[in-house]
């Protein structure tokens, strides 16, 4: 009677054994389920590549922006007279003319006009300043659309490589934008395609320096995505 007493008991305690080794085994699956399905802490916040991307996306923008509203991308001197001369601002969608005070005239800003450059309009060079100036109207508003969405696009859930991609396209807008102007601020005039408006009074705006500035951002923006992580804003980098 005891021996058999202590078989069901021995029985007992052997699947008492087998149930606590299931419950914990049990257990293991189901913490590497959560694991698993929660990401880390530190995946939740912005790396410090992305930070930096940030950072470098935001004054791209503000700098391509303001060389923009500023019609200061090259400027030049017209003689009225011996000792008296205005200036003329050159930017991208607007003139600017500063009289000299004894005129007593205040500074006059237009828009500018494409179809007007100076140059003869039965010339080549008309129609490749004309061309150029449509051109790099074109490529700062793809530029600063292009920096905009790269900026946007870095702190969404999406494939980092479209934002990589728009900061780059953002750059290589840029990039034509001053060079073009560049060109024409260094090239004598002529009457071919490859002519140029240099003067002896032609000088570098403000406008010109603030897109080299936002086409330099425009290129660290591009290349810290392109060594981060190749998902989302806020994965591990």
């Amino acid at each position: 009677m005891l021996s058999h007493a202590k078989h069901e008991l021995g029985e007992f305690m052997q699947g008492w054994v087998h149930a606590e080794a299931k419950l914990e085994s049990s257990r293991r699956v189901t913490s590497r389920i959560i694991i698993h399905a929660s990401p880390p802490m530190n995946s939740m916040m912005p790396s410090k590549q992305i930070i930096l991307a940030l950072a470098a996306g935001t004054f791209a923008v503000v700098f391509a922006i303001a060389g923009t509203a500023l019609p200061e991308m090259s400027s030049y001197k017209v003689p009225l007279s011996n000792d008296i001369s205005l200036e003329v601002y050159v930017g991208l969608f607007k003139t600017k003319t500063v009289y000299p005070p004894q005129l007593g005239t205040p500074t006059d800003v237009a828009k500018r006009e494409c179809g007007d450059p100076p140059a003869a309009p039965d010339t080549g060079c008309f129609k490749a300043l004309k061309s150029k100036c449509y051109a790099t109207q074109a490529f700062i508003i793809i530029g600063v659309l292009a920096s905009t969405s790269a900026l946007v696009l870095t702190i969404l859930p999406v494939p980092r490589f479209i934002a990589v991609v728009c900061a780059f396209v953002a750059a290589f807008s840029y990039l034509l934008v001053w060079g073009i102007y560049v060109h024409l601020g260094t090239t004598d005039p002529s009457t071919g395609a490859n002519c140029g408006v240099k003067t002896d009074t032609t000088k570098i705006g403000t406008s010109l320096i603030l897109i080299i500035f936002a086409w330099l951002l425009a290129v660290a923006q591009g290349i810290v995505l392109l060594l981060s992580s190749k998902y989302s804003a806020y994965s591990v980098v």
